[in-house]
């Protein structure tokens, strides 16, 4: 199962540098702090109220945008037995004045001390953030609601609601 993610994230590197050459498009770098939630609904998601690091690349192309991220928590509340989970993520925003909302796609190694490291099924997210820029920075405030399936949206549990504030630097 290491494969797959890997060679995701590897694709994932070589269109960003494909991107950056042959368009001019918006590029950027974020850091984020995730707050997560306990979601029973995604199996063998380790996650409790935790807090998590990520950083990101942006690159975009008109109205909308992709983003290669890493998510890391070292501090993992369910269990004494998680070291730290890490989380590569492909998402898909579009933007409107100071809004933005899509897709993603994660899938998260958990490096455990009785199991040693295990990843977890593929599973996604809704994202939903609005853009504020202050004294010449940029920040989002954004919301993440995680599923397993897109036939599992109607069991819609506002419990399992992320937040996330991010800090975005313009390359």
């Amino acid at each position: 199962m290491k494969k797959p993610v890997i060679l995701m994230t590897i694709v994932c590197m070589a269109l960003t540098g494909v991107v950056r050459i042959g368009t001019a498009a918006g590029q950027r770098i974020g850091f984020a702090l995730r707050q997560h939630s306990e979601d029973a609904t995604i199996e063998g998601h380790a996650f409790g109220d935790d807090i998590s690091y990520c950083l990101a690349y942006e690159w975009e192309e008109g109205g909308a945008f992709w983003q290669a991220a890493l998510d890391y928590a070292p501090d993992v509340d369910t269990t004494n037995a998680v070291d730290y989970v890490l989380t590569p993520q492909v998402n898909l925003l579009f933007k409107d004045k100071g809004w933005r909302g899509g897709v993603g796609i994660l899938k998260s190694m958990v490096a455990d001390d009785e199991t040693g490291n295990d990843w977890t099924d593929i599973y996604f997210q809704w994202i939903l953030g609005m853009h504020i820029p202050v004294f010449g920075m940029k920040f989002n405030v954004t919301a993440y609601y995680l599923f397993e399936d897109f036939g599992d949206l109607g069991d819609f549990d506002s419990g399992n609601i992320e937040y996330a504030l991010w800090f975005k630097y313009a390359l």
